[in-house]
């Protein structure tokens, strides 16, 4: 640059001589005209020459007038900040750069002090031209030198400014502007700081503080106070203080966000404020609800008193009249010799009654008038007549009226029953009702099982039909017709439709003829033609034909089903065809509700046992499952109650996911219901599954220790999956039963009360407050009964274990002295690498943490489970040895995870930090964080905690925690919406692969690949794919990455899962001839293993290839 400025100088010479001897004429007039008066000169008199000179670029000129006016006190404005302003020189230089001419009147670009030495020395040296050329080469060459001097030191500052500059993805424009306003502490850019502090000493300068200005400029000894230049490279110099303090104020954008800001906040608090509105609301209304019930309550209360007191004041005015009476007839009796009748005695009874208010006690007033009989024993059991005519007054009245049959029945029936010798029994009743046989007519249920269970069993285990047969089929219970008429309704559809497929249309006609028909074999061949109808009949004619059997039992009663229906079913049982099989396993369940107890108990059971132990075909063990559902809901006999769960036990554990998963859903449900009427939940059917879950954990460690032994591992491996397999399904089970448990809490409660006494409570439960039940009969409002009696028990708990101290009772404490410690000690035993077990456990304390309530878990389940579960609070020895076990998994994610309270969300942090570190450190592993990270990821609560764990992790110190952090990320991403994948994820990735250390870069490659496969509208994620491909080619291009064979291998394991996903151009562009490479360079790899190892990588990468 300094060449170039004294080429363009010594350019300008020539082409401003004449202009500046004129110049200097003129001025030598103006001095002699005015030496005997000499004016004062001012800088405005040369403005005119200034302007004149960098107009026609006489810039050398211009100059040398501007030095001279400097030294003599005077400076023009023009001149000064001309020169003063780099800029005009640096575009200048770049011109002549460009256009590449030599002799170009363009000054370039130089300190001031270089420019003006140069300029001296040049033209010392061209004055003197005897100078040798070698000293003009030496000059030139310390020129030069200064010149890169000052190059370099202007890149350093423009390298440090980039550096310390905030990235544009970190913060968007309004956050930065929002930033600048609002905080003054944030620390200055470099350039910045040499700004301020330039236009400081302008300004302390200007005002006269020389002083200070000393001061602060030694202050400052790295920047050169004379020199905008020094500042940094193109920056223009802006208005000093003063004028920027006076400019501040026409500036409106501070004060708009200043605005925009108190807005935000002011909306933020308005947010809080109606949030913390509306949860006062739902309180206010929940206990406007609470006392309007409360008043119900008391008003029933009121009711039932006023009652009880005027019956009682009724009742003495009574005994005392009756009294009177007697007393009046005994002295009757002792004055008149003749005696006295009963009827006298009777009749003055009657007129003292008559003379009480009839309206309160009327039936003993009736049941006193009927006693008005002679009385055979004489006088003196006058008031023992009276008494039990009050005794029988105060009886139902109901149970006094004449039974008047109760039900109607038409002819045919009753000449059937008395050529049978049965009773009349042909009442229709609905399914959930118990059938009304003779034999069981005065007997009341020992089933305390609520009809709407029973009623939503039926519906769930049932396909409804809504068909015209169907429909014709239901009618036949209720028939009053004649069969002549039921046979002309069918007839038309009959004669066009009896063909192989159209065979259902005579079921109507042949069930109304077997229930009909007065002769017993011809009933039974109408039954068996009935079965034999279809020769495999299909689901919706099995359900027709169970219909039918229904109305058969509703109508013919117990004994003519015993003897003309059940023999038909055994005939069935070991039919050739499944679809007969079937019928009679269905058939059995559908028609229990129908059925008296010792024929469900007896038979039907039989039955039930003989096909689910010798049927081998999958759908008929199902339907024998739900049918053994059905027969359980309304069994009687608790005999039956150990091959009950015998039954049970072997369905659940079933080798078919079909026939286990039907009972769970039906059989396990209705068992639980019968196991809660006899008072066995917790003393029985808790206890004996969790006895099958801690067996299991037996067997999986005597298979252990049988593996080292064992030379077949075949066998080995597949007896320790179905002891797995039997584990899972056992805590699932445990778990699907929790609102059981739950719903025999409430009900032994000292609190608890019968449904029909709070349908007046219309306060509903909170939402989210219960679990989504896994099946509609395991929902707690169906075993309740109602969602009035659910909310009232649920909300009556919550209050009564917020209290300080509560009192418990058998079944709540059966849940904390037994059941969670035998759960933790499950939990402890259970190995992280069971990864479908673990998950089952996460879902169980869960379930049961949500379902007793957050009151509940607060008090007695956290406290409890993080005594016993956090390992990370134990020795060193047993540390290690349970670090590898469920515990944290299970307190995280179904303990900690469960409620977001802001102590929840502490612990949980801490918790996923400090196992993460701990099993990094112990070189375990990650199977538990991941599992974590699944469980807690589903729920987008618990994203920004997860992410800021793992920044935590991304960050720390030592290399094998870092490690940790990728695989954690991979999992995360399919819970991840893309804002948060380009604000957090991306970033932290990017941290991760410029690690100095190589194991960390190697792990965070499936992270980036995790990222392509996840993002699924590639044209909107542009940027992030971008960014992906740019970081997966820099670990293909880099050299340092050559010779590393586990992150080579991990690069074509990525890719091989990444190329579906990938966009056509980066596949085939970037993936394929790379891939190409790597198989090139590892066949001349000398190591067989590897060779061998990349090889086979190589070709899984293919396959997947060959799938785009």
């Amino acid at each position: 640059r300094s060449r170039c400025l004294v080429c363009s100088a010594g350019s300008k010479l020539s082409l401003s001589n004449h202009a500046s001897r004129k110049l200097l004429d003129k001025m030598a007039d103006a001095e002699e005209e005015t030496e005997v008066t000499p004016p004062r000169l001012s800088a405005s008199d040369f403005d005119i020459f200034a302007e004149k000179l960098l107009t026609h670029q006489l810039l050398l000129t211009a100059l040398e007038l501007h030095t001279e006016l400097v030294e003599a006190g005077l400076e023009i404005p023009r001149l000064r900040d001309f020169f003063s302003n780099p800029g005009n020189f640096e575009r200048q230089y770049q011109t002549t750069t460009l256009s590449g001419s030599a002799h170009s009147p363009v000054i370039p670009r130089t300190s001031s002090i270089a420019t003006i030495d140069s300029l001296d020395d040049y033209a010392r040296y061209s004055d003197d031209g005897a100078r040798d050329t070698d000293e003009k080469v030496a000059v030139l060459e310390f020129e030069l030198r200064k010149a890169h001097e000052t190059i370099k030191a202007l890149r350093g500052s423009l390298t440090e400014a980039t550096e310390t500059e905030t990235p544009a993805s970190e913060s968007s424009h309004g956050e930065n502007i929002d930033r600048d306003h609002s905080s003054g502490g944030d620390s200055l850019r470099p350039h910045e700081k040499r700004a301020l502090n330039f236009l400081v000493n302008e300004y302390l300068l200007k005002n006269g503080y020389r002083m200070t200005s000393v001061t602060f400029s030694d202050e400052n000894a790295d920047q050169d106070f004379d020199d905008w230049d020094d500042v940094g490279l193109n920056t223009a110099k802006p208005p000093d203080l003063l004028h920027l303090y006076r400019d501040y104020g026409h500036h409106t954008v501070p004060e708009v966000m200043l605005v925009l800001k108190s807005v935000k906040e002011e909306k933020a608090n308005l947010e809080a404020e109606y949030a913390k509105l509306q949860e006062e609301c739902k309180q206010l209304q929940e206990g406007i609800g609470e006392l309007k019930y409360e008043n119900h309550t008391l008003n029933e209360t009121v009711e039932k008193l006023e009652s009880e007191i005027k019956e009682i004041v009724n009742s003495s005015h009574l005994t005392e009249r009756a009294s009177l009476s007697v007393e009046k007839s005994i002295e009757l009796s002792e004055t008149d010799t003749d005696g006295v009748t009963a009827e006298h005695i009777s009749e003055s009874t009657t007129k003292n009654e008559d003379a009480t208010d009839g309206t309160e006690n009327s039936d003993a007033v009736e049941i006193s008038e009927r006693g008005n009989v002679p009385n055979e024993e004489g006088n003196g059991d006058a008031a023992e007549k009276l008494q039990t005519s009050e005794e029988l007054g105060s009886k139902d009245p109901e149970e006094n009226l004449p039974d008047d049959g109760g039900h109607q029945r038409n002819t045919a029936d009753v000449e059937l029953t008395q050529q049978k010798g049965d009773d009349p029994q042909v009442t229709p009743f609905s399914p959930s009702s118990q059938p009304s046989g003779n034999e069981e007519k005065d007997q009341t249920s020992s089933r305390t099982t609520s009809s709407l269970f029973r009623d939503t069993l039926l519906t769930f285990t049932h396909v409804q039909l809504e068909n015209r047969l169907s429909n014709e089929v239901c009618k036949l219970s209720n028939a009053d017709e004649n069969v002549v008429l039921i046979v002309a309704r069918c007839l038309p559809h009959i004669v066009p439709n009896v063909l192989l497929n159209k065979r259902e249309e005579l079921i109507p006609v042949i069930l109304c003829s077997a229930i009909h028909h007065p002769a017993v074999k011809e009933r039974d061949n109408l039954l068996h033609m009935l079965f034999n109808l279809i020769k495999r009949p299909d689901e919706d004619q099995r359900q027709m034909i169970m219909s039918g059997c229904a109305a058969f039992a509703q109508v013919v009663g117990p004994t003519r089903i015993e003897a003309e229906l059940l023999p038909q079913w055994w005939e069935q049982i070991g039919h050739k065809y499944v679809e007969r099989r079937l019928l009679v396993a269905e058939a059995c369940g559908g028609l229990a509700p129908y059925l008296p107890d010792y024929i469900r108990s007896s038979l039907v059971w039989s039955m039930l046992k003989q096909m689910l132990s010798d049927d081998r075909n999958e759908a008929v063990r199902e339907a024998v499952t739900k049918s053994l559902g059905l027969v359980v809901a309304f069994m009687e006999n608790v005999d039956k109650y150990q091959q009950a769960y015998e039954l049970l036990e072997e369905t659940l554990f079933d080798p078919s996911e079909k026939v286990a998963k039907t009972s769970r859903e039906v059989f396990l449900p209705s068992f639980a219901a019968w196991a809660q009427d006899l008072d066995k939940v917790e003393s029985h059917l808790f206890t004996s599954l969790i006895s099958i879950v801690e067996n299991a954990l037996k067997d999986l460690e005597q298979v252990h220790e049988l593996a080292n032994d064992s030379d077949d591992t075949e066998k080995v491996h597949k007896t320790f999956e179905a002891i797995h397999d039997r584990l899972a399904r056992s805590v699932q089970v445990i778990s699907s039963l929790i609102p059981v448990l739950f719903a025999s809490v409430l009900r032994t409660a000292p609190f608890s009360k019968k449904p029909e006494e709070v349908e007046k409570y219309n306060v509903p439960v909170a939402p989210g407050r219960l679990l989504t039940p896994q099946s509609p009969l395991t929902d707690i409002e169906t075993i309740f009964g109602g969602n009035q009696a659910v909310a009232f028990h649920v909300r009556r708990f919550d209050k009564h274990v917020s209290e300080d101290h509560f009192d418990s009772w058998d079944s709540l404490t059966w849940i904390h002295y037994e059941c969670l410690p035998n759960l933790c000690d499950i939990v402890g035993k259970v190995h992280v690498s069971l990864t479908d077990c673990v998950q089952q456990l996460i879902s169980l304390f869960r379930s049961l943490c949500i379902t007793l309530g957050k009151p509940y878990s607060d008090k007695k389940i956290k406290p409890f489970c993080m005594q016993r579960l956090n390992v990370l609070s134990l020795d060193k020895e047993k540390r290690e040895s349970l670090l590898s076990s469920a515990s944290l998994p299970v307190l995280a994610a179904g303990i900690l995870g469960c409620f977001d309270s802001e102590d929840d969300m502490s612990e949980l942090t801490s918790l996923l930090r400090n196992s993460v570190i701990a099993l990094a450190e112990a070189s375990a592993s990650l199977q538990g964080p991941i599992i974590m990270y699944q469980e807690l990821s589903t729920s987008s609560r618990y994203l920004e905690v997860l992410i800021g764990v793992l920044w935590e992790i991304v960050v720390h110190s030592s290399s094998l925690v870092r490690c940790c952090a990728a695989p954690l990320f991979t999992v995360l991403m399919k819970g991840v919406d893309l804002d948060l994948i380009s604000r957090k994820v991306l970033p932290a990735l990017v941290t991760l692969a410029s690690d100095s250390q190589m194991s960390v870069r190697t792990a965070a490659i499936p992270a980036f690949g995790a990222i392509v496969e996840n993002v699924t509208d590639k044209m909107v994620d542009i940027d992030i794919l971008e960014k992906v491909y740019v970081q997966f080619q820099s670990f293909l291009e880099d050299p340092q990455y050559k010779d590393q064979h586990e992150l080579q291998a991990t690069m074509i394991r990525t890719f091989g899962k990444v190329a579906p996903h990938a966009e056509p151009h980066f596949r085939d562009e970037v993936l394929l001839p790379r891939l190409v490479v790597m198989a090139t360079i590892n066949n001349q790899s000398q190591d067989d293993t590897r060779r061998r190892e990349i090889a086979l990588e190589l070709m899984e990468a293919y396959v997947s290839l060959t799938c785009c």
